[in-house]
């Protein structure tokens, strides 16, 4: 397809009226719009998280025009196209004419959303939204604590597999395909919800995450629960943690001078966007429930919400991806006070170039919002193998990056013959994931 793009216009918020009732006209004149058009007018007011503005994007060619009336009122706020945005809706639309009825166009305000909510279909894509994570979290740990240029060093720009683990002093702790710490604790909030009917117990969860750290997962021949968090590690050794965890995380967080932010709270966080993802304010207070657990940071809550709640959207049926960085950022929003915080939540989720994260920064590797950025870079691509690559190839902590951009990459995609095979099938434990799965989807 060939993209053109027609003059701006100011969308009617209150009527919520599309360019055909509103401005039909512009139909006939965006086919002969200029190439300039295509230039992207940013407003850069970092206090004003809207951009005021609307570019019409049509093709040249066959083209659903009623999917672009129905995409283009974003939230009930005017906004301007960007280059991804504009490669998502020429995605979706291939996707459409692909899948059929099985995607469902985008709906906004009042209307009502076609979904396929049958249980085949739901299962498919929360199978994919947990495999993701895992596949993300046992590739990432090929250049986990790297940076960039050693890991493109040591991998250059091929393709990059399980079997390509360097068994240095880091890595030689785990097997060939085998995930780390990220994915085992996201196992154990599944545990947990299954175990107390799907009730979010955070003392059950504090028990389960202190037993994991000590034993691991005993089936697996675990010699206890590598990979742990220096954060986390630290709250689970204060006294009161299997009592009260919520306050043995404030302590601590208090102690630090309340500057600490790590992303331990949203690289296990994909599994409470698939609990109850029907009702977003459940989804909402479990995330920040089970985040408080070990992570008293805002922005730890943060950017945990934004992705449980991305997952849950999806699930809902909502694939325009735009909007799903729209709603996710007001309910993250409204977790953070401090203005500058909600600045960096805005560039984390509209992240269009993956440099700008500088993933592999030296003493920031672990900040929340470097994964968010990147788990939300992965939202906007549309191939798993080549998005959790790029991402990899970043260096940093690398396998938190990849779980976060592998649980959200894997739920849009929607099964799991999107996830690149030779990952999924390399898992060293995919049979016993399998079952934790089923279990789950059964309870």
């Amino acid at each position: 397809m060939y993209w053109m793009a027609s003059h701006l216009f100011h969308y009617d918020r209150d009527t919520q009226r599309g360019i055909r009732d509103e401005k039909p006209h512009l139909l006939d004149r965006c086919r002969k719009a200029p190439a300039a058009a295509r230039t992207h007018r940013r407003n850069d007011n970092c206090n004003n998280y809207e951009r005021t503005k609307t570019y019409v994007c049509l093709p040249t060619k066959n083209f659903d025009r009623t999917y672009l009336d129905t995409t283009m009122p974003i939230h009930g706020s005017s906004k301007h196209l960007s280059r991804w945005e504009v490669e998502e809706l020429k995605w979706q639309q291939q996707k459409r004419e692909i899948h059929g009825h099985k995607v469902a166009a985008p709906m906004y305000g009042r209307q009502k959303r076609a979904l396929d909510t049958g249980e085949d279909g739901i299962s498919k894509k929360i199978k994919a939204t947990i495999y993701g994570n895992c596949v993300g979290d046992a590739i990432g740990l090929l250049t986990e604590f790297m940076t960039e240029a050693e890991a493109r060093e040591l991998y250059g720009y091929k393709d990059l597999y399980l079997e390509d683990k360097r068994n240095d002093c880091h890595r030689s702790r785990w097997k060939t395909g085998e995930w780390t710490d990220d994915s085992d604790q996201m196992i154990l909030i599944m545990r947990s919800l299954i175990q107390n009917r799907g009730k979010v117990n955070v003392e059950d969860f504090a028990k389960k995450l202190t037993d994991w750290a000590d034993f691991g997962f005993p089936e697996l021949r675990d010699s206890g629960g590598l990979g742990i968090g220096h954060t986390t590690y630290s709250i689970i050794q204060q006294r009161d943690f299997l009592h009260n965890p919520h306050k043995a995380a404030e302590d601590v967080w208090l102690q630090s001078g309340r500057t600490i932010a790590p992303n331990g709270g949203v690289m296990r966080t994909s599994i409470l966007g698939i609990h109850e993802w029907w009702d977003l304010d459940k989804v909402e207070r479990n995330t920040i429930q089970i985040c408080l657990t070990t992570h008293r940071d805002p922005r730890c809550q943060a950017s945990a919400v934004a992705v449980s709640t991305a997952i849950a959207l999806m699930l809902q049926g909502e694939y325009f991806v735009p909007t799903i960085i729209s709603k996710c950022l007001e309910r993250a929003d409204r977790v953070l006070k401090d203005n500058y915080h909600k600045y960096e939540l805005y560039k984390a989720l509209y992240c269009e170039n993956l440099h700008e994260l500088r993933l592999d920064e030296e003493g920031k590797i672990g900040y929340t919002f470097k994964c968010l950025g990147a788990g939300f870079w992965a939202l906007k691509q549309n191939d798993f193998r080549k998005a959790l690559t790029e991402i990899v190839l970043n260096g940093g902590d690398a396998d938190t990056n990849g779980a976060v951009a592998g649980a959200l990459l894997g739920c849009k995609l929607g099964t799991k013959d999107d996830i690149h095979q030779p990952w999924l099938l390399g898992l060293r434990n995919k049979s016993w994931l399998d079952v934790q799965i089923d279990q789950y989807v059964r309870y």
